[in-house]
């Protein structure tokens, strides 16, 4: 998590970190289901709120994306097979 939410401030890190967990938790990418599991003493939909506003901040996939290439590059090599499914 820590290279992942290297490039966001504390606000947005956490947010990073409660939408992966909550997608592991639950095997789902539904707000709802990923508010279930985090498992919070406040409404359902007073949690989904903050977290579909947050899914609109800008930059935020700029970020994790730029994150998870700058990651994977490491573990390529010269004779690693790359295959893409459009």
């Amino acid at each position: 998590m820590g290279k992942l939410c290297s490039g966001f401030g504390k606000v947005a890190g956490r947010f990073v970190e409660e939408m992966i967990y909550g997608i592991q938790a639950r095997g789902s990418v539904s707000l709802s289901e990923i508010a279930r599991a985090l498992d919070e003493k406040i409404t359902l939909k007073k949690l989904v709120d903050p977290l579909s506003r947050n899914l609109d901040s800008a930059g935020l996939s700029n970020v994790i994306s730029e994150s998870v290439m700058d990651e994977g590059s490491l573990r390529i090599r010269k004779n690693t097979l790359l295959i893409f499914d459009p």
